[in-house]
């Protein structure tokens, strides 16, 4: 048979394996077996063979184990009203609160230094509107919705949102899994940019769209924005806190006097974008690393506002690739976090 060359397999992430290894368990299994004689050191000339070789290790191993199985470290969390004993398939600490992600929640825990954060979280969330019934039910399964909201027994405050079972933090995804084709990355895009339609028809800026406050799901192509609702502040006015990573992109915001409109959004989307693509800087989105039409649109600063970036995004994406289809993606909550 002939077998992919060296370069194309020690580019494949782990996330498009199925390109090596396509079809059922047993053929990969197969196909593993036949890659692995042709790569194996002993046999073969080639010197990055053992490279070469672990790396179909780890391609196999992700589509036929999918994780580890879960750990059960317990955290404790007392609010004034009961004791949750919990088993957190992440925690990630933020500027604002200690994410905790749950079997089917999706948690903010606020120290008692971060009170009045946790109120304009709170507060922000319970103040969606939505132009009618048909926006409402478009929009509500990609943002929050409070379950459970207490303080706790220290000061602080928990507030709990639901999470679906597939849904992953994408800060672990990219930890776990590294970058993502762009093809995988313009889905990811395509969530964020409807939210940004919305908050732009809201007229709201959410300031800290970031890999840590979006969960997403591979099954479905989902995407939510879930945390950091504290930071958000009305078009045209002065916020009056922001996390540092929205500072570090945009420092003009910390001149006196800098109001916020749609670009804040946008500009953080693109960042994004650069994180879950692996080049953060952009510095080499133009070397081929995605389609042209796609680079240029990260890379270059928005112009008009969500909804005219939405619908800018969709040339761009009809430019890159053609018409839409759905490309399954090889990843799912369990090569994340581990079975259960």
């Amino acid at each position: 048979m002939t077998s992919p060359a060296a370069e194309t397999i020690l580019a494949t992430p782990v996330t498009a394996a199925s390109s090596v290894f396509p079809g059922d368990q047993d053929a990969i299994k197969q196909q593993f077996r036949t890659l692995a004689a042709l790569w194996h050191p002993d046999h073969c000339s080639d010197p990055h063979a053992s490279d070469v070789l672990a790396h179909l290790v780890a391609l196999r191993d992700h589509l036929l184990h999918r994780g580890l199985p879960r750990t059960h470290t317990e955290k404790t969390i007392i609010t004034q009203t009961r004791t949750l004993r919990i088993s957190p398939l992440s925690i990630r600490q933020t500027d604002q609160a200690e994410i905790i992600l749950g079997q089917s929640t999706f948690a903010q825990l606020f120290h008692a230094d971060f009170q009045d954060l946790a109120a304009w979280e709170a507060r922000a969330i319970g103040q969606f509107r939505y132009a009618d019934l048909a926006m409402q039910v478009q929009m509500q399964p990609f943002l929050p919705q409070i379950e459970m909201d207490e303080p706790t027994q220290d000061g602080g405050r928990l507030i709990v949102s639901k999470r679906s079972g597939e849904d992953i933090l994408l800060c672990d995804m990219l930890e776990k899994t590294g970058p993502l084709p762009a093809v995988h990355a313009a889905w990811v895009g395509s969530g964020l940019l409807n939210i940004a339609a919305w908050l732009t028809w809201s007229r709201i800026c959410h300031g800290a769209i970031a890999p840590d406050t979006i969960l997403i799901d591979p099954t479905t192509h989902s995407v939510r924005l879930m945390a950091g609702w504290c930071f958000s502040t009305p078009f045209g006015r002065r916020p009056q806190i922001l996390p540092s990573r929205t500072l570090d992109l945009l420092p003009a915001l910390a001149s006196a006097g800098e109001v916020v409109d749609a670009s804040v959004d946008l500009h953080l989307i693109r960042q994004t974008l650069r994180e879950v693509l692996g080049d953060p800087a952009g510095s080499r989105l133009s070397s081929g690393l995605v389609p042209q039409p796609l680079a240029d649109w990260i890379n270059l600063p928005p112009v008009g506002d969500g909804i005219a970036d939405y619908i800018a995004w969709q040339r761009v994406l009809r430019a890159a690739w053609g018409q839409p289809r759905f490309i399954p993606l090889d990843l799912d909550s369990d090569h994340i976090y581990g079975r259960a």
